[in-house]
């Protein structure tokens, strides 16, 4: 993590050396009564845009899989459930991982 302003912002980088390097930055915003979040994500897939190319002509498409996760997170921050692979997780179970808090 690069930058943790709690219910502001939240930066990240993977350290050097991860197979997929990437970095991003969460913005929350109060909006309307709710919350609004501006996220701008950049990565460098193994072999570049080749490696990008690849993942797309196999059915990889990290935008889509970010627009998916982004649903999920959604739905577990205004319903308290969320799920994916088949697995169910709720806001109260986060809540109580150890180090982890979730508001």
């Amino acid at each position: 993590m690069t930058q943790l302003v709690p219910n502001q912002v939240l930066a990240w980088k993977t350290l050097p050396g991860a197979m997929v390097e990437h970095a991003g930055i969460v913005r929350f915003q109060e909006h309307a009564g709710g919350t609004r979040i501006h996220m701008r994500m950049s990565y460098n897939p193994p072999a570049g845009a080749l490696g990008h190319g690849l993942s797309t002509l196999f059915g990889v498409d990290p935008k889509t899989a970010m627009d998916e996760d982004l649903v999920r997170l959604k739905s577990l921050l205004e319903v308290g459930k969320a799920s994916a692979h088949g697995e169910q997780v709720t806001r109260e179970e986060l809540g109580s991982a150890p180090g982890r808090e979730l508001r």
